[in-house]
């Protein structure tokens, strides 16, 4: 017989949690940071620390960039089309995108520097773009795909080439890549659905989960919120920046304007973890083994649900993700489902098996158990990614919840 959910943390553990997040701030190990813990009904914790750009005190209402956390709304999206038989897992991605029509495999340099393109065999379809095994890359994977990138006339091309229609490094199917895939598949949102992304977001999953500060744009209304800019930790001194410097490649970010041209499924959205808590405390509601009804009507149906729990990654395509994960999470055992990161084994006094998760660039984090009944959320606005100190912040918060939980 399961144990019984989670009611609450214990005070011990709460303020474990509290002197940790503390001390982290205040010595500048991470900037401002948030965690959050809740069950499908109640919060079990949440406390911020450090301050905002006005001198504000961060919190969960603080307005920030989610970037990869994106990609949950955009892959829901997708199973919502799925579920209205507008598409299928096995629709081919060429048949509605034409920069996924005849894809080619860029596969090196000849002696003349140019570049070497073949033709891929396999069609990409959907499934191959939730998961990440379609062959489209980050050319921050690919050597190749970044010189490419760089090298390309892009004046000779339109946008939606540009953005839709990359070389790709293996055949779709083959192996795993994190990618700019759910840009692709927020670009099929889009044309299956015939509303921009902002739109099909808010009517469909934004606004049924009151997630009423997430947007693509960032807006007036926005804008006059309390919000945390990008910081930047010099990798020279180790010191973090309150802004990144004009001269760095993520200064990017900060050129941006308010409302894009082009709503990127992958990384767009601005919102605040109290926003996404109401997405992923939504998600652990439906869970079969969940004693509490959703608050609002569901947005996934239960097919689509336990799809993002459960791996859909091919032997070849597991074994690639567990290579280039294993830096960050030191366990076998990992999957990629329709959506999310996942583990397929008990991570010893934290997460169950059957968790999924992700978190965004400038580390923010999340994940779900249903087995437990938990869901954890937090982080920071910090680049580059991969810094040392999150991570080791973010595990100890998640070792403290699963031993202060009490029945």
């Amino acid at each position: 017989m399961p144990s019984p959910p989670p009611t609450s943390l214990s005070s011990s553990a709460k303020d474990r949690i509290s002197s940790l997040l503390r001390s982290s701030v205040e010595s500048k190990l991470v900037p401002p940071f948030l965690l959050s813990a809740f069950t499908a009904d109640s919060e079990l914790y949440s406390k911020a620390a450090g301050l905002d750009k006005d001198g504000n005190p961060f919190g969960k209402d603080t307005v920030i960039r989610i970037f990869s956390m994106t990609k949950l709304i955009t892959s829901i999206a997708i199973l919502q089309l799925i579920e209205k038989g507008k598409l299928t897992l096995e629709t081919e991605g060429g048949a509605i995108l034409p920069g996924l029509v005849s894809p080619n495999i860029l596969t090196g340099y000849s002696s003349e520097g140019e570049p070497i393109l073949v033709p891929a065999k396999n069609k990409i379809t959907v499934l191959h773009l939730l998961n990440h095994s379609s062959g489209l890359a980050l050319d921050t994977y690919s050597p190749d795909l970044r010189r490419y990138q760089v090298e390309r006339d892009w004046s000779k091309v339109t946008s939606e080439e540009r953005h839709f229609g990359q070389p790709l490094i293996f055949e779709p199917g083959t192996s795993w890549c994190y990618s700019p895939a759910t840009d692709y598949l927020g670009r099929i949102v889009e044309i299956v659905s015939g509303l921009s992304l902002e739109e099909y977001f808010q009517t469909n999953i934004l606004q049924p989960l009151s997630m009423s500060s997430t947007s693509f744009n960032l807006t007036p209304l926005l804008k006059s919120r309390a919000t945390l800019p990008l910081a930047y930790r010099d990798p020279a001194t180790k010191s973090i920046l309150s802004t990144i410097p004009k001269t760095n490649p993520y200064a990017f970010f900060d050129t941006l304007p308010d409302t894009p041209t082009i709503q990127f499924g992958a990384w767009g959205l601005y919102s605040t973890l109290a926003d996404y808590a109401n997405l992923v405390q939504h998600l652990l509601s439906l869970a079969p083994n969940s004693r509490v009804a959703p608050k609002v009507e569901r947005i996934l149906n239960e097919e689509s649900w336990n799809s993002l729990f459960v791996g859909t990654l091919g032997k070849e395509s597991k074994e690639r993700l567990e290579v280039v994960r294993r830096v960050k999470v030191p366990v076998p055992g990992v999957d990629w489902s329709t959506a999310l990161f996942v583990n397929e084994v008990d991570w010893e006094g934290r997460r169950k098996a059957g968790s999924g998760g992700w978190g965004g660039l400038a580390h923010t984090h999340f994940f779900i158990d249903p087995t437990t009944g938990v869901a954890l959320i937090g982080g920071t606005q910090l680049l580059p990614p991969d810094d040392a100190n999150v991570p080791l912040l973010w595990s100890k918060f998640e070792e403290e919840v699963y031993a202060g939980l009490e029945a």
